[in-house]
């Protein structure tokens, strides 16, 4: 049981070497929830229940970066005002 705390402890250290933004929210929350179960596992409810609360803070995070990465489609009409003038922005901004 004693490898959890080191699997986790990597895992936070390959999120924190993570240059994109889901990757490391993502890498945490497995982290997280590894120390978390160690924690529980030895009796440590402090550091399991925050670890918890972070698993959960960072899931909502993950959650609001893939809904913001969709793509939007431009209705019919703006399409073409889009692609002749406004090319430089994102959709979601050019909206």
């Amino acid at each position: 049981m004693e490898y959890l705390i080191h699997l986790g402890y990597v895992i936070t250290l390959c999120a924190l070497l993570a240059r994109d933004i889901l990757l490391l929210r993502t890498l945490l929350v497995v982290a997280q929830l590894i120390v978390g179960t160690y924690a529980f596992s030895r009796g440590i409810l402090p550091i399991g229940l925050w670890n918890s609360l972070f698993a959960c803070i960072n899931v909502v995070w993950v959650v609001v970066i893939l809904l913001d990465r969709r793509r939007i489609q431009l209705p019919a009409g703006l399409q073409p005002i889009y692609d002749r003038h406004f090319t430089a922005l994102s959709t979601r901004e050019f909206l």
